[in-house]
């Protein structure tokens, strides 16, 4: 006892000699894992930081705690050298064996003196995961290819996480994933087979799957097609249909003999099906399985049976007139008209491309034999008894001469049928091209016209003898209107260089034929005037006119004489041309008529008077318009240019004949007509003036050079003061 207190007493003038120092560097156990028992080793690492020589028992208890619980103590029973480890597990077992549970374990030290306890504790968290149970994927289905959908559930799993859906298409040889996570799975639209399971995640322990579901796709159930005859007689209605080209089981063959209103069950299994001595035409089709998909049907195949044709009977043998036609029926036949058929002798038949009943025979001009061929769909044919059609030789009508064109002012004549066989009944006449017809009551071969005036259409009637009455050809008479050139506009006078439209009223004819004559006595053609209307423009001398006008085969006939006499225009005289200057004022001078106007007014004093003052902007032409005492008019223009003062004044005359400035040049001076120029030399003498100045002088003076120098000018347009340009000249080469 006595050493232990001494122990404790050296303990203690250690501890407080210096600071001191332990410390729980890491821990050792437990670690997460997978299935962790109930008795699981709590281990750590103690270091002695500074403690000097050792820490002795029982200077240090370490304790711990699991998720809050109870709480562990126990002390260190191996003293710990300075600077060194000491592993510590607890003597009590940690219970770890919760499946799937996080378990945040602290541990701690205490030691008594310890001047730093920032590093006395330990946290960390250990993970228990058991080993999954993966469970079953239920349940099994059977669906139709495309159209389908359904759902799959996992059951009777625990542990683990499900980390997705998988399937499979090809029997389990490969999974692929689905990104679904949660449960049940619903799946739609599958076109095949798929196995489906469930991937899951063990954590520490082994991943797992869980068993399969198997969704089975049946495909969609092909009908077929049906192969057999379509057409049979009712003589022999036996054969064998075969289906083809479908898929899935067959459950029975259907019949139907009302177009598929309603159908028979046929106990028949197979992809043949025979039928014997059908009555009537029948439907049949096939019914497949379509297993999980719903059922359908083949192809449905109608085989028409035909009953045996019947002939019938053919109308009784008949008489008729040429040209004549008769209707021939066939009565009580089964079956269709295939052809008609004629023949000249009842031994040659010849086919008519007819199947009409009753058939039109048209019309007939000799005696002629008939039968007719009827076929009931595919069964034989059958021929009719033939008949004789005999044709009464007719009338014949015969034709009309003395058809003619003729004048309307010779419309006369006689018409005359030949040729026909039976007597004239009556004639016919027509003046609307056949429309209509008026009966004349004349039985002769004969008819006489007179005095038509208009075309007239002639026929006789012919008595038929018995069958029907006929007529002759039709003779047309065509009568022509006379001519008549009609009345031309009266004698008038137009202005020389006027136009005038010459028209005729009341002419019948389809040639036009325009006359002139000067005199009224000798006249010329006018060419390519040939309607009843003609414009003679430009009147320019007095002239006289007629119309010669002429109807088909009728003859000419001349119109009246008309005189277009010509007016003498007034004198007119606009004046000369002008130039201006800008914003100057000139005035016009106009002469001639009556009375005057001048277009355009706006920069004229009056339009009205002859000699209006004109101040234009820009370079007019003014139309001056005058009309004389026979009321004709004449008309003159003038034109008023106007130019800016722009002279360009050559300022020098070099006197040595190189073609060079040799004259005085002022550009734009022919613009000014009448410009004065005058040239002074530096004394105040005149030595040049021009009143209209040329662009010709020379440099001379009295017929001589001047003398080299400097000269003054002044240039004054159309002579005026007012405007006058001035400046300096240079006369120089004179030797």
């Amino acid at each position: 006892m006595v050493r232990y207190v001494i122990y404790i007493l050296l303990l203690l003038i250690a501890v407080n000699s210096h600071a001191t120092d332990a410390k729980l560097s890491t821990q050792f156990s437990p670690s997460s894992g997978c299935n962790l028992t109930v008795t699981q080793n709590i281990g750590v690492v103690i270091l002695n930081v500074d403690v000097s020589p050792k820490i002795y028992p029982p200077a240090i208890t370490v304790k711990y705690q699991i998720n809050g619980g109870a709480i562990v103590s126990e002390g260190v029973n191996t003293p710990i050298d300075q600077g060194t480890t000491f592993n510590f597990t607890f003597a009590q077992k940690a219970n770890l064996s919760a499946c799937d549970t996080d378990f945040n374990i602290v541990v701690w030290l205490e030691f008594v003196g310890d001047t730093d306890h920032s590093n006395d504790t330990l946290k960390w968290t250990v993970r228990n995961d058991c080993t999954v149970i993966p469970g079953q994927a239920l349940s099994d289905q059977t669906v139709c290819e495309g159209i389908n959908n359904g759902t799959v559930n996992l059951t009777g799993n625990s542990h683990g996480t499900v980390t997705s859906w998988i399937y499979s298409t090809n029997n389990g040889a490969t999974w692929s994933s689905l990104s679904n996570t949660s449960n049940p799975y619903n799946f739609s639209g599958l076109t095949t087979t798929t196995l489906y399971a469930v991937a899951i995640n063990g954590g520490y322990c082994p991943n797992d799957t869980s068993t399969y579901t198997t969704i089975t796709v049946d495909p969609t159930p092909i009908g077929g097609t049906l192969n057999g005859p379509t057409n049979l007689c009712i003589s022999s209605s036996s054969g064998t249909i075969t289906l083809n080209g479908s898929s899935g089981a067959i459950s029975n063959w259907e019949s139907s003999t009302d177009n598929g209103s309603t159908w028979s069950n046929i106990a028949n299994t197979t992809t043949n099906e025979s039928f014997t001595s059908l009555s009537q035409t029948t439907w049949y089709r096939v019914q497949i399985d379509g297993g999980a998909c719903p059922n359908v049907y083949s192809n449905v195949l109608q085989i028409q049976v035909d009953p045996l044709t019947v002939i019938g009977t053919l109308t009784p043998d008949t008489s008729v007139c040429a040209n004549e036609s008769v209707n021939l029926k066939l009565s009580s036949t089964i079956g269709d008209i295939t052809q008609w058929e004629s023949s000249s002798d009842g031994i040659t038949w010849t086919p008519i491309a007819s199947t009409n009943n009753p058939y039109n025979t048209g019309t007939l001009s000799s005696s002629i034999y008939y039968r007719v061929v009827a076929q009931s769909g595919i069964c034989p044919s059958q021929t009719s008894n033939q008949i004789f059609v005999n044709v009464t030789t007719g009338v014949t009508p015969g034709n009309i001469a003395g058809a003619d064109s003729l004048c309307e002012s010779n419309a006369n004549g006689i018409l005359t049928v030949s040729g026909n066989s039976e007597n004239v009944l009556n004639w016919e006449s027509s003046v609307d091209n056949g429309t209509t017809w008026t009966t004349i009551t004349n039985p002769t071969t004969t008819e006489n016209y007179t005095g038509l005036t208009q075309t007239t259409w002639y026929r006789a009637l012919i008595d038929g003898n018995g069958c029907l009455n006929v007529y002759t050809d039709t003779a047309i008479i065509a009568v022509t209107s006379m001519s008549q050139a009609g009345t031309l506009t009266p004698d008038t006078s137009v202005c020389v260089g006027d136009a005038f439209n010459l028209k005729v009223n009341g002419s019948i004819g389809d040639t036009y034929t325009w006359q002139v004559s000067p005199d009224g006595i000798t006249w010329v053609d006018i060419s390519n005037l040939v309607a009843p209307s003609i414009v003679i423009s430009p009147v320019t001398s007095p002239n006289y006119y007629r119309l010669i006008v002429k109807n088909g085969i009728c003859g000419t006939d001349v119109s009246n004489i008309v005189l277009v006499d010509t007016l003498g225009l007034p004198s007119v005289n606009a004046g000369p041309d002008v130039t201006i200057i800008k914003g100057d004022t000139t005035q016009l001078n106009g002469s001639g008529g009556l009375f005057g106007i001048w277009t355009p007014g706006g920069t004229l004093s009056d339009s009205l008077i002859y000699m209006p003052n004109a101040f234009p902007v820009n370079t007019t032409t003014y139309i001056l318009g005058v009309i004389g005492a026979n009321g004709c008019f004449n008309f003159d223009e003038v034109k008023v240019i106007v130019r800016s003062m722009t002279f360009d004044v050559k300022n020098v005359i070099t006197l040595n004949d190189d073609s060079y400035n040799d004259t005085w040049i002022i550009e734009g001076i022919e613009d000014f007509p009448n410009t004065t120029v005058e040239v002074y030399n530096i004394y105040g003498q005149q030595v040049f003036k021009e009143d209209n100045y040329k662009n010709d002088w020379k440099g001379t003076y009295k017929g001589k050079s001047l003398p080299n120098g400097t000269y003054l000018y002044i240039a004054k347009p159309s002579g005026k003061d007012d405007g006058a340009v001035k400046g300096t000249l240079t006369i120089m080469g004179h030797e």
